[in-house]
């Protein structure tokens, strides 16, 4: 079984834990706070992704460190990857879990290229029209894409929709072309 299958595996049993135990939230939090953490304290990644440190070491500093913090459900699946070499996916584990969430809640993540920032009612006012549109609760985030000319990017579940000047370009260039190749083969067929 490669890795992916392994963590969607795991993930997927943190997750019916959380939905079982009514947790689900608070297991997000959870994930967030811990990637959060070992993102910001190197040593700590460091030392509980080291083969040389036994794994029961390991998990001591997990408890002291996340112990008071995290559901005891959590502990024990942050030092089940700790004792399988899996510290270093946790991104991975939080990112497949929060999808898990968000489809349950009928959500949908997005993200928002635009040639400088939006402000948080303009982000609000697109998520609203995309709730519409979708039937779905839309949270986007926003990057800021300089190549741009004008307008917008929106990336949804892999979709894209696209307002701006260089969408419109593009479909001014598929249209002359298409009318070009249409006139050249009229022109062939007499």
């Amino acid at each position: 079984m490669d890795k992916i299958t392994i963590i969607n595996k795991i993930s997927e049993g943190l997750f019916e834990s959380a939905l079982t135990n009514n947790l689900v939230s608070a297991y997000k939090e959870d994930l967030k706070f811990i990637v959060f953490t070992l993102k910001n304290d190197k040593d700590l990644f460091s030392l509980l992704n080291s083969p040389f440190i036994d794994y029961k070491e390991k998990a001591k500093v997990t408890t002291q460190v996340f112990g008071k913090t995290l559901e005891a459900d959590m502990i024990a699946f942050l030092n089940l990857i700790v004792e399988k070499e899996l510290i270093s996916y946790i991104d991975l584990f939080a990112s497949h879990f929060e999808s898990l969430a968000n489809e349950k809640d009928n959500i949908v993540t997005g993200i928002i290229y635009t040639p400088f920032l939006l402000d948080e009612s303009q982000i609000k006012k697109l998520e609203k029209a995309f709730r519409n549109r979708l039937n779905k609760t839309v949270k986007l985030t926003q990057k800021e894409e300089k190549s741009l000319i004008a307008g917008i990017r929106v990336v949804i579940n892999d979709y894209v929709y696209e307002y701006s000047i260089n969408s419109k370009l593009e479909d001014v260039k598929q249209n002359l072309i298409t009318r070009i190749n249409k006139q050249y083969n009229e022109t062939e067929e007499e």
